[in-house]
């Protein structure tokens, strides 16, 4: 699998840019730039370089780093409540070639419904529609400068200096913790739910009600935290001030997460491990399923320390590897097997079956990093297993007892990616570990 995940990397890691797919058929409807997708696969072959020792002569890292630079140029200049794009928010995608949207533009005008907004300037659609791009994207350029892999001034310091203060700015006007709305008020279009799990039902209570919104996302508050800190680690030579600002934002969103009556944390009655919950919605709600997202967080860190308080990360390790969570001929399931409710279309993102072979990438390298080595082999090990059933870089699956089964969407029939650069480059990182 590492000659497959290599050869979809080289294809889809350039100079200009980072595709989250091919462009192979239907499945080009993620032959684009995205921020969400971008961060991640840089930061998966920057982990990969770092098991090799080899990051200054890494020729994949250079043209990953170089396209996530690339993104950040299309950061927002101003607020603009009809197409989303607010002032230092990276975007969640962005269509150069018209072939790959005009489903999402013209053909969309025709059917009467609203259009996704493309720019007059440059004739690109954009999107903004992610609460963890801005956050994310931040953390991995900062790691890279750490790295000494990136050399950080002018103009991308006043970037990564806007995308703070945009993340601060979400916390404030989300009553302290990263929030977002949906866009039904919009003149554009766009998507309901602003993180990974970006479906429209990909957020249920557990008496499977539609949350209100805003939606506080688990993991995107992990996000925030660590771009927070690197930030402040970053700006503490050039703005000592802002450094106080951002470790003070830091520490209270830490604090509030952890918070047993108003944040995340959860007792799990049926394992009795604590654990976290998957959301807060806008009515207070804690939407307390059990999902990855929690055990995800953990590969947001900095100096070895997470958002989550150091005191249940075990529980949350344990909770996270047991059988309803982790398959170990599959790897880490998006939701427990034995807790719904699921969405009834399919599971593309929560169903008791579904497997996104980047989750578990994610989650090996945050057990890794806290020195539970053993069991990030074996969640990386599963997932690696997985995906070879289908001899591709596959974005998700469904794993029903010994049948490996890959996604399709009930209504349009759109089958998932076979070239996902996610999944290509935690099959990378992956293979380097399993093999180091």
């Amino acid at each position: 699998m590492e000659n497959i995940a290599k050869k979809t990397l080289e294809e889809l890691v350039t100079w200009d840019g980072i595709y989250a797919s091919s462009a192979k058929g239907l499945e080009g409807s993620y032959y684009a730039f995205f921020g969400r997708d971008s961060a991640e696969v840089t930061n998966s072959i920057l982990q990969a370089a770092k098991i090799e020792g080899n990051l200054q002569n890494n020729e994949l890292l250079k043209r990953a780093t170089k396209g996530l630079l690339k993104l950040t140029q299309w950061q927002g200049t101003h607020d603009d409540p009809q197409s989303g794009m607010q002032k230092g928010k990276f975007p969640h995608e962005v269509r150069t070639d018209s072939r790959f949207y005009t489903h999402l533009t013209t053909q969309r005008i025709k059917n009467g419904q609203k259009s996704w907004y493309v720019d007059p300037q440059d004739h690109f659609m954009k999107n903004w529609d992610s609460n963890d791009s801005t956050p994310f994207i931040t953390s991995v350029l900062l790691r890279l400068h750490e790295e000494k892999m990136l050399d950080i001034k002018d103009e991308i310091v006043m970037r990564l200096r806007n995308a703070l203060e945009w993340c601060i700015r979400n916390i404030n006007e989300h009553k302290g913790f990263a929030g977002f709305s949906k866009n039904d008020d919009r003149h554009w279009d766009g998507l309901t739910n602003h993180s990974w799990k970006d479906s429209n039902k990909s957020y249920l209570l557990y008496n499977g009600e539609m949350p209100v919104h805003p939606i506080h996302d688990v993991l995107v508050n992990a996000h925030m935290w660590e771009a927070l800190k690197r930030g402040a680690g970053f700006f503490s030579s050039i703005d000592p001030g802002f450094t106080q600002t951002l470790n003070f934002e830091a520490q209270a969103l830490k604090t509030r997460f952890n918070d047993l009556e108003n944040g995340f944390l959860i007792f799990d009655q049926d394992t009795s491990l604590y654990y976290f919950a998957e959301a807060k919605d806008g009515a207070g709600s804690r939407l307390t399923n059990i999902s990855a997202d929690p055990a995800m967080a953990l590969s947001c860190y900095f100096n070895n320390e997470s958002i989550i308080d150091n005191k249940y990360i075990p529980d949350v390790v344990k909770r996270v590897l047991m059988p309803d969570m982790f398959d170990a001929q599959a790897g880490v399931r998006t939701y427990s097997s034995l807790k719904g409710p699921y969405d009834e279309d399919g599971g593309y993102h929560r169903g008791p079956n579904t497997f996104w072979p980047f989750v578990s990438g994610r989650v090996g390298e945050g057990l890794n990093n806290f020195q539970f080595t053993k069991e990030a082999l074996s969640v990386l090990t599963a997932m690696t297993q997985g995906v070879s059933k289908f001899g591709s870089c596959i974005e998700l699956f469904l794993k029903n007892d010994q049948d490996y089964i890959r996604f399709k969407e009930p209504t349009s029939g759109q089958l998932s990616c076979t070239d996902q650069a996610w999944t290509a480059a935690r099959l990378y990182y992956a293979a380097k570990y399993l093999h180091h």
